[in-house]
Parts: C-alpha cells; structure tokens; sequence
C-alpha cells in the first residue's frame, strides 16, 4: 500500500491505510494506548487497545518516545472521540528511527525555547505547526507570483550569482575569492535581466536569493533574502512597469484570500488580509518632502529618505489616501545607481 498523509485518513474510512511521520505524543491508560502521529500535513490518533490489537503492537507502542519515527499500518475508522473524528487501528509498527530520549526542545507550538535554542536546533524547531505554516504560505506566495508572471508573457531566468563585478554601488558587496580571482556575491540580477531583454525575450522574471554587504541586525535588513525581480522592453514610460507591479501585488492578495492553506496559516496567526484597492498613490519625491516638511522633518534637497522618514512618510500616506502602498517615484538621481534615467527639468547639482 502507497503511504497516505493525515489529512486524507477520513476519505479513507473503513480502509487499510500506512501512515509514516513522527510521534508527536502519546498517551497510556493501561489496557487502552494512543499514539497522535504527526506529518507535514497535521495529525491523526493511532489507538491500540488490548483484546483488538496483538500484544506486540502494544509492547511496541511502549518501547516508543516522542518524535521517534514509524511506519503504521493500520485500518481507519470514524471515531467522535478521536480530534480528528477519524482514528487508524493499528496491526503493524515499524520503527524507522529512535529520538533521544531527552529532547532540546518541546515540540509543539505552546512550547517555549530561546531563540538561540531553536536555532541551534531547527530541524525539531521546523516541526512545530506555526513555524512549519511559515514555510508553506510562503511557497505558496511564490507559487502565486510565478503563476501571475508567466500568465502575463514573462519567461523565468536563472541569472549567476558570483559576479565578476559589483551590481549597484561597491560599497555593499559581499568579495569572495574564485579560484584565485576575486569575485563578489551578485547584489541584484539587474544587468542580466537587462540583458535578456536586450537579447529579444522582451518580458523576464527572476525569484532568487541576492546578498548585500549591509548591517542585518534589524528588521529592514538582510545580507540574503529571496529577491522578486522582473524586467520589460518596449514600454511607454515607468508607469507600464508600476502597473505589473500593482498587478502583482493584487493578485498575490486575492489568491491569498481564496485559498484554504493561506486562510489556515493567516487564521492561525490570528491575522487577516485585505486586498489593497488600485491604483496606489503616485507621490513624487519632492511631494515627499512637502509633506514631511508639514510634519517639521525637514530633508535637505536630493537626499534619501531614511528610516524615520520612511516610517513617517508611511504614515501620512495611510492617513491622506488611505493606502498601505505607495509609488514613490523620481528618487534623488544623486543617490541612484549610475544607470538611472535624469529627468530633464532636474537642477544641474542633484
């Protein structure tokens, strides 16, 4: 028989079923034992009770500890008082691994452990529900942005990520030494994409770690994150390519709100999610200024916004127009990549 996972033990009523996964808890009341059997997918009740099951099913069942491994052969059947409505009777166990008795961490998601703990132990860690939901909303996401992107003509590239020069500015790469030449780790995959443009593919998308050089103790940065990158030829002007974004950012929500495993894991975390009106606010970098001057940040012409004043600027959009998203557009061309367009009506000294 081919393994099914937890989730499908109710379609399976009254049939023979193997179940592999972890021993998440177990429960001896004597003559009358449970084991709660965890898969990716969620759980399922095992019972095995004296006079139903062979004695050796039993002897096993308390030679097991939690998070050992097994391979359970059994028969489903309804049971109201089961969690699930549905538990496995088991006639075989097979143990596929043994946990340490004694585990680093408890693994469920009341459990309490240090980060450092969890970290140091992430293979235990990643089995606790909430943070496994991490991992599948996001391969979820990633799945509705590739599904927008390919629906609107872009081809996916896989662009180098050791790169014979910096991308952007030099002063955040990170250098590494290949094969007696130095190299750095690839900022942005921004001359490739603009390559492949050039080269005829016209529309091209890219969902890929990149590395920056830059302090990553806070919540704005990171030296490696999964970067979304998307390039087009033969636009009309940027607003072409703020409309994919907006676009993007739409469909990701709505797919989000229909979708079962994404309502689960936002309902888990007690979140909830909205999808954003368009189009987003356009503000111009000198309107920026504007309103933060009205809120006494001054910001000297041509500079950067930084962290405050992002976070501030945030704020007033929120309030003004009601929108968690924003366009801000013609940044400082002083402070841009060197590749960056200069509007014509710029002074000379920015």
């Amino acid at each position: 028989m081919e393994r099914v996972y937890s989730n499908k033990v109710k379609e399976l009523v009254g049939n023979d079923v193997v179940l592999k996964g972890w021993v998440r808890e177990l429960r001896d009341f004597g003559k009358l034992k449970f084991i709660v059997l965890a898969d990716r997918e969620g759980y399922v009740q095992v019972t095995a009770k004296k006079g139903e099951v062979d004695d050796e099913i039993l002897r096993v069942i308390d030679s097991l500890g939690k998070e050992d491994v097994v391979e359970i052969a059994g028969r489903a059947r309804e049971s109201s008082k089961a969690p699930s409505g549905v538990e496995v009777v088991p006639y075989k166990i097979k143990i596929l691994n043994r946990a340490d008795r004694i585990l680093p961490l408890e693994v469920r998601d009341a459990a309490e452990a240090n980060l450092s703990t969890r970290l140091d132990n992430r293979v235990l860690d990643l089995r606790k529900p909430r943070v496994m939901a991490i991992f599948k909303l996001r391969a979820r996401i990633t799945e509705f942005i590739r599904e927008y992107f390919i629906d609107k003509g872009f081809i996916e590239v896989h662009t180098p990520k050791i790169v014979a020069s910096a991308t952007e500015s030099g002063a955040n790469v990170f250098p590494i030494l290949y094969f007696n030449r130095e190299a750095f780790l690839a900022q942005s995959p921004q001359f490739y994409k603009q390559a492949c443009v050039i080269g005829g593919l016209e529309k091209v998308f890219e969902i890929a770690p990149v590395f920056r050089a830059e302090k990553h103790h806070t919540v704005r940065h990171l030296t490696e994150y999964t970067s979304v990158d998307a390039e087009m030829g033969f636009i009309e002007s940027y607003e072409d390519v703020m409309k994919v974004v907006e676009e993007l950012i739409v469909h990701v929500f709505k797919r989000m709100k229909e979708d079962p495993l994404c309502q689960s894991v936002i309902e888990m975390y007690n979140a909830s999610v909205e999808v954003p009106k368009t189009p987003f606010p356009r503000v111009t970098m000198r309107e920026a200024y504007k309103l933060l001057e009205e809120r006494g940040i001054k910001i000297e012409y041509g500079e950067d916004l930084g962290t405050e004043e992002e976070r501030e600027f945030g704020k007033i959009v929120k309030e003004r127009f009601g929108s968690d998203f924003v366009f801000l557009t013609e940044f400082p061309w002083r402070v841009r990549p060197f590749y960056t367009y200069r509007e014509p009506d710029e002074p000379e000294w920015t």
